[in-house]
C-alpha cells in the first residue's frame, strides 16, 4: 500500500492534486482508486489546451475489471497530459502519486478549497459483562467456600454509608429476585446507574465521594466505578487495587490490570 503524500489534496471521487506556486497544478489518482479498478490496461489523459470546469470529467482510466472517468479537482486549462501513461498505464498501479494525469494552469485565484480527510476506524462491538464467571456464582445469592470466604473478607468490606446510599442500595437490592443471573444483575445494576448519573470529565481536586456523586448526579468513570463498589460491595483481589470488573456507569471499560473480582455472596 502506498503511503498517502501529506502535500496533497484529496477529493471525494478520489483524485489528488498539487497546486504549485507557479499556478500550475498536478491532478492524479489515489492509491485508494487504482486499488479498487486493479490491474490498468488503458489510460486516456486530457489534450492540451482543454478548459475544465471542477468536477468535470478531463481523463479515462480502464482496467481489466472497469472503466473510470477522472474528474478535475480544480478549473483550470490542460497544459499537458501524460501522454506515456497510454504506452505504460501500469504505471499508476506501481506509484499513483507518483504518476500523474494531468497538469493543470489556473490563472484565476480559487474561491474556496475543500478537504477531505479519510478516517479509518475499528467499530467492533464490544460487550463489557463478557467475562467469566465461577459455576458456583452464576446465580444470586450465592455461598463462597469457607476457605475463599475468609480470604476475601477486607476485600468485601465496605465503608460507612450515608442515609443516599442506603436507600439507593436498599431499593436496588428490593429488585433482585432470589436466583437472578448474576451477570444479569450486574448489567442492571450499571443500565440504573447510567441513568441516574451523567458521565463528565472532573476538573476539581479531590475525590468526590459516592453520596455525592449521587446527590449531584454526575461524576467521572472512577467516580461511577466507586459507587458501583459501595452499592454492590463488589471489589478486585489484585495488587494495585484497580476495579476488575469490567463496568461503567456509560458502558466504559474498567482498566483491565485487575483480573479477579468478586461479589458479595448475599
Amino acid at each position: 500500500m502506498s503511503k498517502i503524500p501529506a502535500d496533497l489534496k484529496y477529493t471525494k471521487s478520489h483524485e489528488w492534486v498539487k497546486l504549485g506556486a507557479d499556478g500550475i497544478a498536478i491532478i492524479g489518482i489515489t492509491d485508494h482508486a487504482q486499488g479498487a479498478l486493479g490491474d490498468l490496461v488503458y489510460v486516456e489523459p486530457p489534450k492540451q489546451g482543454r478548459k475544465l470546469a471542477a468536477g468535470e470529467a478531463c481523463a479515462v482510466v480502464e482496467s481489466v475489471k472497469a472503466a473510470s472517468d477522472v474528474y478535475s479537482p480544480i478549473a483550470g486549462e490542460v497544459v499537458e497530459g501524460n501522454d506515456a501513461l497510454a504506452d505504460a498505464p501500469e504505471k499508476i498501479n506501481q506509484d499513483p502519486y507518483g504518476n500523474w494525469v494531468a497538469r493543470l494552469m489556473f490563472p484565476e485565484r480559487a474561491k474556496h478549497l475543500e478537504l477531505v480527510v479519510d478516517l479509518v476506524a475499528d467499530m467492533t462491538v464490544i460487550n463489557p459483562f463478557d467475562f467469566f464467571v465461577e459455576p458456583y456464582a452464576e446465580s444470586f445469592p450465592f455461598v463462597y467456600a469457607p476457605a475463599l470466604a475468609k480470604e476475601l473478607i477486607p476485600f468485601l468490606e465496605t465503608s460507612g454509608a450515608s442515609p443516599r446510599l442506603e436507600k439507593w442500595v436498599k431499593d436496588f437490592r428490593a429488585t433482585i429476585a432470589p436466583g437472578e443471573n448474576t451477570v444479569t444483575m450486574l448489567v442492571r445494576l450499571n443500565q440504573q446507574l447510567q441513568m441516574e448519573i451523567r458521565y463528565l470529565v472532573r476538573m476539581e481536586a479531590g475525590v468526590q465521594l459516592p453520596d455525592e456523586t449521587l446527590e449531584r448526579a454526575c461524576g467521572s468513570l472512577a467516580r461511577g466505578l466507586q459507587v458501583t463498589v459501595q452499592i454492590v460491595g463488589v471489589d478486585a483481589l489484585e495488587q494495585g487495587g484497580w476495579l476488575g470488573l469490567r463496568a461503567a456507569t456509560r458502558g466504559c471499560q474498567a482498566d483491565d490490570q485487575a483480573r479477579r473480582c468478586y461479589a458479595p455472596a448475599d
